[in-house]
């Protein structure tokens, strides 16, 4: 944005870490949460006193969106209780950000539908990348998450509706908006993102919970071929999120059989079972009936079964590191 009004946007990547400003407002990142210091109001409603143009506006209101999304991101890694707060407040503020643009963007007539086409075509692909940065929540979170998009998409059929064309002689207003559009996008992809999609993101691990079901050799070669593993357990906590998760789905293959050698018990990485995780056998369990030599998370524990069953699977791999630049 060059006139003379309008901030300029910095770079996600190289943004302070405590506050940021927008339009004149000052804003700080504190536990995960945003925190306006002058007043959502202003961003929208101070046109009056500053004259804050349109493009403004927009532009700032999608970015804050973006920080929104991405501070949602980082509260799912919160306990529960605590996640559910942070999530609704967020939601809250996003619902509020949206009213107050929306009521003050004005409808302008003329139209220049080539321009107008590519501003659609951009926001439609701003929305799209923010909604695959929220992590899928599990339970009483799902709600939060439908809401937000719900949010998003209501907002981009408002401001679809309401921003109309500029006349032809305000062509390189519409031209600034569609090149600041590109850059938001662009600064937007930059950002880490921990797991792929439709992964869960646990310990600086990522988890791939199957929908549907294969053998216990098929279920490792579809974990080698999204360069993961079939779940190894490391830790207690490890284990009590995959139990409880698994347990909802029905049986779920580990990475763990005692294929080469009956009653050693390998990880498929090849290292021992550990004497320590020899408490989550279910009682009389491992008992190898009929060649029983993979090993599924079944009820409150482990099983050993029959490794050409079909069921439902986990894989494993290593988060991706946030880098700078």
């Amino acid at each position: 944005m060059s006139d003379s009004t309008e901030a300029k946007m910095q770079p996600l990547s190289s943004m302070d870490d405590d506050e940021l400003m927008v339009s004149g407002s000052r804003y700080s990142i504190k536990s995960s949460r945003l925190r306006p210091n002058s007043g959502i109001k202003c961003l929208a409603g101070c046109s009056g006193h500053s004259q804050v143009p349109l493009v403004l506006q927009l532009l700032s209101f999608l970015f804050l969106a973006g920080l929104l999304l991405i501070i949602l991101f980082q509260v799912s890694k919160t306990p529960n209780t605590e996640r559910q707060k942070e999530q609704e407040k967020i939601l809250q503020e996003l619902t509020q950000l949206t009213d107050e643009l929306t009521s003050r963007i004005p409808i302008s007539q003329g139209k220049n539908e080539s321009m107008q086409a590519k501003i659609t075509e951009q926001l439609m692909q701003l929305k799209t990348e923010l909604l695959s940065r929220i992590p899928i929540f599990q339970g009483q979170n799902e709600s939060i998450q439908e809401k937000i998009s719900e949010q998003l998409m209501q907002l981009k059929a408002e401001l679809l509706s309401k921003i109309s064309s500029f006349p032809v002689k305000d062509d390189s207003k519409q031209e600034k908006i569609y090149q600041q559009l590109v850059q938001m996008k662009t600064e937007l992809f930059r950002l880490c993102r921990l797991c792929p999609w439709d992964w869960t993101f646990l310990l600086g691990n990522c988890y791939f919970f199957s929908k549907s079901q294969r053998n216990w050799n098929d279920a490792v070669t579809a974990c080698k071929e999204v360069k993961a593993q079939l779940v190894i357990i490391n830790s207690d906590e490890e284990q009590t999120f995959l139990q409880q998760t698994s347990k909802a789905k029905g049986p779920t293959w580990m990475g763990l059989s005692d294929l080469k050698k009956e009653a050693t018990w390998l990880w498929v990485d090849g290292s021992t079972l550990s004497s320590r995780f020899q408490k989550y056998w279910n009682r009389g369990e491992p008992n190898n009936i009929g060649e029983e030599d993979c090993v599924e998370f079944a009820g409150d524990g482990w099983n050993d079964s029959k490794c050409e069953l079909k069921k439902f699977w986990i894989c494993k791999k290593s988060a991706t590191p946030c880098t700078e630049g």
